[in-house]
């Protein structure tokens, strides 16, 4: 999300077993592990654990990491073009995988274990680290931290790593406490230097800096070399709570309800950092009481890095009874099906470049169609798309080969692949010259002619006129004009 002596023959033996059964065994490529993690990430009012994670290695391929269980977990390689080059199986330790981080330098697995005795003597967490080829290199033992169910009720673990140092926030139950005969559930955070895996930091009884109780879900991020936290917690605080090291801690959006209360009515989406601000997604209910996750709507909280009341930003107004229908597509059931077909509705064109600089036009097409369910359709819907915005022969040219007109066109045909009956195309023709820019309208045109809903973002106030189409005109986020056949900036 970061050691031992050898006195006697018998000892180097035991060690030496010990390292043989932790060096991950290495597969000729073959056929993908098998897994069904569909719907393994989804967040009722507590986080579930996340066993699965696919990002862009070092050589511009994609690495899979899976948990299959607690004692398994698959590691495969794949080249740009999807093709398998390798697999390995790294073993579980301890009693629970708790999560994943791939870093800097190094790969780091976290497993977990019970201490039902409550004794400060057990390793209750371990941080393992293992370099870019797979070999393990040591670990980080964690006991001695109040702790009798790491990774409780919460199966989330968070991690960030920046100079030198891993950051691990995860969830843990508490010893006894005497005065009620309760086990009280919170967060918990760990510092690890990296280059020797010592252990820095790690919560007490109550850490003060960044405590939260009970702590449903956890993040972390690094702001200017210090770690920026972020609980969602349901009694102290009760609220999505900033923390940040020196002290401040800020609940910048409270929860209704009775301290305690598990039923929070919102559920967490990630935290980013910006130049002057923290920032946060989510999703949540209104928060005045009597209300529920069927009338949540996504939001982003801006918090500023200086402090002050944090912005809430509204991104969707859902109806109350929580259903909203896109092509009869009920887009609060966005999960499993729905999902899909919802995905397979819309085509979209970014304002910034989404293209992936190491691969080609044809590797970025085939990323988006393959993600979107098209499996072997994906080739020749790509040829198909490149040809339609008459590009038909750069799919084995990379990104940084064509000009900015050219990738507006790829990006357009990327959105294209699905034949999607709406395209959402923001400020598609900025930064273009005059012909590219009528190209591509023409092309517009024909998509439209054929049934296509298209709806785009743009100051371009020239060809808004030449189109008159209709014009909805936004200031601030609110929708102060609506105007069909309208020229820009009609409102009425």
């Amino acid at each position: 999300m970061k050691k031992a002596v050898l006195r006697s023959l018998t000892s180097a033996l035991c060690a030496l077993v010990l390292v043989l059964g932790l060096i991950p065994s290495a597969q000729a490529a073959g056929t993908p592990a098998v897994s069904d993690n569909a719907l393994d990430n989804c967040y009722g009012f507590n986080a579930n654990a996340v066993k699965s994670y696919l990002y862009i290695n070092a050589s511009g391929g994609l690495t899979r990491v899976e948990a299959l269980t607690n004692k398994e977990i698959v590691v495969e390689d794949y080249s740009p073009s999807f093709a398998l080059l390798s697999q390995r199986t790294i073993p579980g330790e301890l009693e629970y995988y708790a999560g994943f981080f791939p870093g800097q330098s190094y790969n780091f697995f976290v497993f977990v274990q019970r201490n039902n005795s409550e004794s400060d003597s057990v390793e209750v967490v371990r941080v393992v680290k293992y370099d870019k080829s797979w070999n393990r290199l040591g670990a980080a033992d964690i006991s001695n931290c109040y702790t009798t169910t790491p990774y409780d009720f919460t199966k989330h673990t968070a991690m960030a790593e920046e100079n030198g140092t891993l950051v691990l926030h995860t969830s843990r139950q508490r010893y006894l406490t005497r005065d009620d005969g309760l086990r009280h559930q919170s967060n918990f955070t760990a510092k690890i230097r990296t280059s020797d895996m010592a252990v820095i930091y790690q919560s007490d009884t109550f850490d003060k800096s960044n405590y939260a109780s009970h702590s449903f879900a956890q993040y972390v991020a690094f702001d200017g070399g210090k770690p920026v936290y972020v609980d969602h917690g349901d009694a102290y605080p009760r609220g999505f709570n900033l923390s940040l090291e020196g002290g401040r801690q800020q609940n910048f959006f409270p929860f209704s309800g009775a301290t305690g209360d598990n039923t929070t009515n919102a559920v967490p989406g990630g935290l980013g950092i910006s130049g002057n601000s923290y920032l946060f997604a989510g999703a949540s209910s209104p928060q005045k009481g009597g209300d529920d996750l069927k009338k949540a709507n996504a939001f982003l909280a801006v918090i500023p890095k200086n402090g002050g009341q944090a912005q809430i930003k509204w991104l969707t107004s859902l109806p109350s009874d929580g259903s909203a229908f896109v092509n009869d597509v009920n887009i609060s059931r966005f999960f499993g099906p729905f999902k899909a077909r919802l995905v397979r509705t819309f085509g979209v064109v970014s304002q910034q470049s989404m293209l992936i600089r190491k691969r080609t036009i044809m590797e970025n097409l085939l990323v988006a169609g393959r993600a979107s369910g098209m499996g072997r359709k994906s080739q020749a819907a790509a040829e198909k798309a490149l040809g339609l915005v008459g590009l038909p022969g750069v799919g084995d040219c990379f990104p940084a080969q064509l000009s900015i007109g050219e990738v507006r066109r790829v990006e357009l045909a990327r959105a294209l692949l699905n034949s999607p009956s709406i395209l959402l195309l923001d400020e598609l023709t900025a930064n273009l010259d005059d012909d590219t820019i009528w190209d591509i309208i023409h092309l517009l045109y024909e998509l439209n002619n054929r049934g296509t809903t298209i709806i785009m973002a743009t100051h371009a106030s020239q060809y808004v006129n030449i189109m008159r189409r209709r014009v909805v005109t936004l200031v601030d986020g609110r929708l102060i004009g609506d105007v069909k056949n309208g020229k820009y900036g009609d409102i009425v």
